[in-house]
This record gives C-alpha cells, structure tokens and sequence, in this order.
C-alpha cells in the first residue's frame, strides 16, 4: 500500500513539486452543546451569556467580547468547529492555551469572518496544543450584539510523523526522502521491504 502511495506521489511530484504535506487523521471528538448548559464557558470580556433551548446566547457590550473555557485535553493538534448565528458583521475567532504555552495570545488565534445573515454557519479552526489543551477562548464578534452559539466541536487530529520531503522518479526506481519527526526511530514497510527512519 505504501508502495502504491508513493508512486501517486511520485506522479504529483512531477508536476508540483515538494515538499508534501504530513497526512493528518482525525482520531476522536468531543461535541459541547449548549441547550440549556453553559458547558463550564464563563462571560471573561464585553458581554453576558444565557443558556437558552436555542443555544449559548452571548450579549456583546462592546467590540471585543469573549468567552472562556478551561480545557483538559492530552492532544496535540485540533479542529475546532463553531456553530453560531448572528445578524451583526464582523469577525469570529478562537485562542487558546496549552500545557507547553500557557499565556493567551495572537500566536495562539485563528480568525474568520462572520456571516451576517441571521443563519446558522460552521466556522473551523486548526489549532496546534503541544503538551494538551488547557483553556480555550471563543470570541463571537467583534461589535456590541446578540450572537448564538449552537455547539463547539473539537476533533483531535493525529499527525502523520514522517515526512516526505522529496521524490525522485527514473522509468525503472523511485526515490523519496523521509523525515522523521518525532523522539524516536520509526520502522517503515514497502513492500517486502522494511527500513528504520532515525528521527532528526
């Protein structure tokens, strides 16, 4: 099979080159809902929050309202999904703290635009938690409002720790480079074959 996967990547090389990115897989998930239940998230900034039937409703007094949650999760890399309704435009966003980061901040942030109309949308953030996520933040808007949060997904991701980072190709070989990215040496099979990556 990894044979097989190599000679695809082998044809893609050709045409767009290295490197290529790690193969992440999602593992397991986690789905907070907010009927009824704030699900431990606590008004930190700017706003009020209710538990309605529709959701989590955050009343926004000023442009930079939020709401935080402290975590305890042992993964490393997530997708964090948003469900959320308003009318007002503006920006969502997602921060985070994690046990090798502890102190909020842009380095840890990602952002998107809202939709404004009034529906539910699905706003998805990857986040990188080395050591474990320890505290996430939800900023719904980025003006005074109403916005309803109908639930907050985070799927843990499994990343791949071996990297390809070239692939040479001949009528009769192929030729590829690894690298290893975690602690310890990795064995890979092709084939019939089999050969130890040292990590780097």
């Amino acid at each position: 099979v990894f044979l097989w996967i190599l000679g695809c990547v082998a044809g893609l090389a050709e045409q767009f080159g290295s490197p290529f990115p790690r193969i992440v897989t999602p593992k397991k998930s986690v789905t907070l809902k907010f009927q009824g239940d704030a699900q431990g998230f606590v008004a930190a900034n700017q706003c009020q929050i209710s538990a309605a039937d529709s959701g989590l409703v955050v009343t926004s007094t000023g442009e930079d309202p939020y709401i935080v949650k402290p975590m305890d999760l042992s993964g490393e890399q997530y997708d964090v999904t948003v469900r959320l309704r308003t009318t007002i435009s503006g920006g969502v966003a997602v921060y985070w703290i994690c046990q090798q980061s502890p102190a909020w901040g842009e380095d840890k942030a990602r952002h998107s635009s809202l939709n404004s109309d009034g529906q539910w949308h699905s706003y998805s953030f990857r986040i990188n938690t080395p050591g474990g996520l320890r505290g996430l933040r939800i900023d719904p808007g980025s003006a005074p409002g109403v916005y309803e949060i109908e639930s907050v997904e985070l799927t843990e991701l499994e990343v791949c720790p071996l990297t390809l980072e070239s692939v040479e190709t001949t009528h009769d070989q192929v030729r590829f480079r690894l690298r290893n990215n975690s602690n310890a040496a990795l064995r890979v099979q092709i084939g019939q074959e089999s050969l130890v990556v040292p990590p780097m």
